[in-house]
C-alpha cells in the first residue's frame, strides 16, 4: 500500500509544477521581504527592538504558512481519501505516512531557503553554528505547522469550518508565545496556554540562539534594556534555564505528537463514517 501510494503521491506532486514553484517562490519572496524590512539590524537598543520583531515574524511565518497551506489542500484530498478508504483500497496509516513522506522534503527545503536568505540579510550573528541552529529551528517550526494543519483539517468535515477554526487556534498560541505578553506577566489562568504553543518554544529557541553572546550598546535618549544578550533574554522572561538542545527536542516532540494526533482523529472520523 505504501509503495503504491507513494508513487501516486509523488506523481501528483511533480505533475502539479505550479504549486511546487509557488511554494518555493513564497519562501523566497517572504524571506527577501523580511530581510529588507529588518535589513542589517544594529547592535544598539533600536536593534534590540528590530531583532525581537524579526525573530517573532519569522516564528509566526514558519507556523502559519504550512498550517493554512495544508488546510486548503488536505480538506479537498480528504474527500477522495474517505471514498477510497471506504472501498478498502488502503488503510489510514499508509495514507498518512505517504502524505507525510511527500510533504517532508518541502517542509525541510523551504525553511532552509528562507533561513539562507533572511539570516544574512537581517544581520544576525555571523556564526555558522548559530545559523544551523536557526535553520533547524525553522524546519521544526514548519513541520509543527504542517502537522497542526493536518490535525485541524482532520477534525472538521467542512473545509470552511476548518478555515474558520484555524485562526481561533493559532491566535492564542501566537499571543502567548513570549513576544506580545512577557512570559513572567501572563495571568495565571492563561499561563498553561504558552506550554501548548510551538511558537513559544520556537521564538525562545531563536531568541536564545541570537542573543547568547551578543554585545549591545545603549542608545542616547532611549531606555537601555541591557548591554548583553543575556540581559535582553531576562527582560523577555526567557531566562528559564532551558537550553537550546532541549528546546529543539521540545519542538520535535510537538511535531510527532501533532502528527499522531491528526492520524488518530482522522482514523476515528473515517471509521465512524464507515
Amino acid at each position: 500500500q505504501f509503495k503504491v501510494l507513494s508513487r501516486r503521491a509523488w506523481k501528483n506532486a511533480l505533475r502539479n509544477k505550479m504549486q511546487t514553484h509557488a511554494r518555493f517562490a513564497q519562501a523566497i519572496f517572504v524571506s527577501v521581504l523580511c530581510g529588507l524590512i529588518f535589513l542589517q539590524v544594529s547592535d544598539d537598543q533600536i536593534g534590540v527592538q528590530n531583532r525581537n520583531g524579526a525573530l517573532f515574524f519569522i516564528t509566526v511565518s514558519m507556523v502559519f504558512s504550512p498550517t493554512l497551506g495544508v488546510l486548503s489542500v488536505f480538506s479537498t484530498e480528504k474527500e477522495v481519501f474517505a471514498r477510497e478508504y471506504g472501498s478498502g483500497m488502503y488503510g489510514v496509516f499508509a495514507y498518512f505516512l505517504t502524505k507525510f513522506g511527500v510533504e517532508l522534503p518541502f517542509q525541510i527545503l523551504n525553511p532552509i531557503i528562507f533561513a539562507a536568505i533572511s539570516y544574512w540579510m537581517i544581520g544576525f550573528q555571523a556564526n555558522t553554528e548559530k545559523f544551523f541552529i536557526f535553520a533547524t529551528t525553522l524546519v521544526l517550526l514548519s513541520n509543527c505547522g504542517n502537522s497542526l494543519g493536518l490535525l485541524v483539517s482532520a477534525s472538521f468535515r467542512e473545509p470552511a469550518i476548518a478555515l474558520m477554526a484555524a485562526p481561533a487556534i493559532l491566535l492564542p498560541l501566537m499571543i502567548f508565545s513570549g513576544f506580545f505578553v512577557n512570559n513572567d506577566q501572563i495571568p495565571v489562568y492563561f499561563n498553561w496556554i504558552k506550554y501548548l504553543s510551538p511558537m513559544k518554544w520556537g521564538f525562545e529557541c531563536l531568541a536564545k540562539n541570537e542573543y547568547t553572546g551578543l554585545k549591545l550598546t545603549c542608545t542616547s535618549g532611549m531606555p537601555c534594556q541591557g548591554t548583553t544578550g543575556e540581559q535582553i533574554l531576562a527582560v523577555l522572561g526567557l531566562n528559564d534555564g532551558i537550553y537550546i538542545p532541549e528546546l529543539l527536542i521540545i519542538l520535535l516532540s510537538f511535531c510527532v505528537v501533532l502528527f499522531f494526533a491528526a492520524f488518530f482523529v482522522l482514523s476515528r472520523v473515517v471509521k465512524t463514517n464507515h
